[in-house]
């Protein structure tokens, strides 16, 4: 199953001063896929005609894109610092990275019942 992963980051306010296109932006997004972490969640409702509820469950999916054999097929984007004016003085710099890959899922496809969703 083919995926993008993207992350935003985007500074707080600040003054555009001469040289400040360099210095590194805060929140910096990811330079390497190592540094992902990626998760599945599985959510079952269930529902009985006296019960309804809700199970949610942790797929281990990815975790780290890094780890040893799992990231052979990770492809990064990475963008260049923009500068997002809010007045004449200041903005925000935005900074951009993707990640794209595919996994397979070894799990029971979605399904929908009168009793049972997942």
């Amino acid at each position: 199953m083919p995926f993008t992963l993207t992350i935003v980051t985007t500074s707080k306010p600040c003054k555009r001063t001469s040289g400040s296109d360099r210095k590194p932006i805060w929140p910096a997004p990811p330079a390497k896929f190592e540094d992902v972490r990626l998760g599945l969640v599985r959510t079952a409702y269930i529902q009985t005609s006296h019960l309804t509820w809700a199970q949610h469950d942790r797929v281990s999916l990815l975790r780290n894109l890094g780890e040893s054999g799992k990231g052979s097929n990770v492809r990064g984007h990475f963008t260049e610092k923009e500068w997002l004016s809010i007045d004449k003085s200041k903005g925000r710099r935005r900074q951009r990275t993707s990640f794209t890959s595919s996994f397979n899922l070894a799990c029971v496809p979605s399904f929908k019942f009168p009793t049972l969703s997942v």
